[in-house]
């Protein structure tokens, strides 16, 4: 897989590479929309957020051309300790700047990233797989923001075992 990828767009024959040889793009954009996280770069480097800036319009048109092209694109984030959920805020970054479908947002950071990490046994919901699942108060198809407030999410069940029910922990 690679990783950011964020100029891939200036050589297409790059991602149609990355689209003939099954390879993934993790793009790492939502650091870059998440305000938080942007002021505590700036508090601790001058000019970050300019730089935040200026960037915005190469990950999208780059995140826009490798969807286009069918590139796999695997949900992930350099920064986990975001106020709201990292993977969440990123689904919701391709959804709402890089024109993503909601369903193919949660299929990335499902179905996609486990095909990334060759994990066979998770990412879907099968007989014979892992189930790890998240039941939320909101429709994520509808507005994917839903899944980014941690009171939505009422029930985890990991594993097969039911691990947070009412929202409380359940152990």
């Amino acid at each position: 897989s690679i990783e950011h990828g964020t100029y891939l767009y200036e050589q297409p024959e790059l991602i149609d590479h990355m689209v003939a040889n099954n390879q993934f793009l993790v793009p790492t954009m939502g650091m870059f929309y998440y305000e938080p996280l942007v002021d505590a770069y700036e508090g601790a480097a001058p000019g970050t957020r300019n730089e935040f800036e200026a960037m915005k319009p190469s990950l999208v048109k780059n995140f826009k051309a490798c969807l286009k092209a069918g590139v796999k694109i695997a949900a992930g984030t350099d920064n986990t300790y975001w106020d709201a959920p990292g993977v969440a805020w990123e689904m919701h970054t391709y959804v709402k700047h890089g024109g993503m479908k909601p369903m193919d947002a949660i299929i990335s950071a499902t179905r996609t990233n486990a095909e990334n990490c060759a994990l066979p046994d998770v990412g879907t919901i099968e007989v014979g797989k892992k189930a790890d699942l998240i039941l939320v108060d909101g429709d994520p198809l509808k507005d994917i923001s839903v899944l980014q407030v941690r009171a939505n999410i009422g029930t985890v069940i990991k594993d097969g075992h039911l691990i947070v029910e009412d929202g409380k922990i359940n152990w």
